[in-house]
C-alpha cells in the first residue's frame, strides 16, 4: 500500500508510544514494583474516505512484529441495538483470544424474557382468571 499522505509516521509514532509504555510496565512488574497500570487510548477521527482505515492498518503492523494481538472490529456490521453492539464485540474477543472463559455475564439483555414454570403461582393465576371471565360474564 503507498502512503501518499504521510500516515507511516503518525502511525509509527502511537505504535513507539504505546511500546515503550508497555515495556516501561513491563519492566516494573519484573522489578516487582507495585502500581497503578496506565491504559493508552486514541482516537482516530475523520469523515468518510479520510484514511482512518489506512492509518489503523499501518499501526498494526509494529505492532505484531512486537507480538502484540490486534483484534480488529467493525461496529457498523452490526445493527444499531446498543446490547447486540456489545454482544458482538464480546464474542469477538472471545473467539479472536481462544478464550474459554464465560461472558455471558458482561451484559444483559433486556428483550429475553424466561419463564420459570416450575415457580409459577398457579393459583393465583387462577384467580385471576376467574375474576377475569366473571366480569365479561356480567358484562354480557
Amino acid at each position: 500500500m503507498r502512503d501518499n499522505l504521510g500516515r507511516t509516521t503518525y502511525a509509527e509514532k502511537i505504535a513507539a508510544e504505546i511500546l515503550e509504555r508497555y515495556e516501561a510496565e513491563k519492566k516494573a512488574f519484573e522489578k516487582g514494583e507495585k502500581r497503578e497500570r496506565e491504559n493508552i487510548i486514541f482516537a482516530v477521527s475523520g469523515k468518510w474516505g479520510e484514511g482512518k482505515t489506512s492509518l489503523l492498518d499501518l499501526l498494526e503492523k509494529p505492532l505484531k512484529k512486537k507480538d502484540f494481538k490486534v483484534i480488529r472490529f467493525n461496529p457498523w456490521k452490526y445493527s444499531q441495538e446498543d446490547i447486540t453492539l456489545k454482544r458482538a464485540f464480546l464474542r469477538t474477543i472471545k473467539r479472536e483470544l481462544n478464550s474459554a472463559v464465560d461472558l455471558d455475564d458482561m451484559y444483559y439483555d433486556r428483550t429475553k424474557t424466561v419463564i420459570d414454570w416450575k415457580n409459577i403461582n398457579w393459583l393465583s393465576v387462577i384467580k385471576w382468571i376467574s375474576i377475569t371471565l366473571f366480569i365479561l360474564l356480567i358484562q354480557i
